[in-house]
C-alpha cells in the first residue's frame, strides 16, 4: 500500500482500495473506498480521453478517473495550464481550489497501476 501525506490527511492506495485518513488534534477518522467494481483504465486509455482524440474529457486524481466532459471549464480539453487525459494528482497543489472540486464529477473508473 502506497501512502501520501497531504497536510491534515494522508492517502493510502492499494490495488482496488483508497483510504483517506484525516488526523487532527481532536480526532482521527478514516474513509475507505473500495474500487473493485470500477473499471480499470491504463494511462494510454486515459490519454485518449483528452477532448481532441475522442469526445470524452477525463482526468485522474489519486488513482480515480473523473469524467469532466460536461464542465465548461474543460470544454477544449484543457483547464488553464492543465490538460485532460492525464493524472492531475501532482498538479493540484498549484490549483486555487481543493480536491473537493472532483465531487462535482462522476468517477468512472480507476487508473491501472
Amino acid at each position: 500500500m502506497n501512502e501520501t501525506v497531504f497536510g491534515l490527511f494522508s492517502v493510502k492506495q492499494a490495488k482496488n482500495q483508497i483510504k483517506l485518513i484525516s488526523t487532527s488534534a481532536h480526532s482521527i477518522s478514516t474513509l475507505e473506498i473500495n474500487f473493485s467494481m470500477q473499471k480499470e483504465y491504463t494511462k494510454s486509455q486515459l490519454a485518449l480521453r483528452n477532448g481532441q482524440d475522442r469526445d470524452e474529457i477525463w482526468v485522474a486524481y489519486l488513482g480515480v478517473i473523473y469524467d469532466v466532459t460536461k464542465s465548461r471549464l474543460w470544454r477544449r480539453g484543457n483547464h488553464y495550464e492543465h490538460w485532460a487525459g492525464q493524472d492531475l494528482t501532482d498538479e493540484l497543489k498549484d490549483a486555487p481550489h481543493t480536491e473537493y472540486v472532483f465531487d462535482k464529477f462522476d468517477a468512472i473508473g480507476v487508473l491501472k497501476k
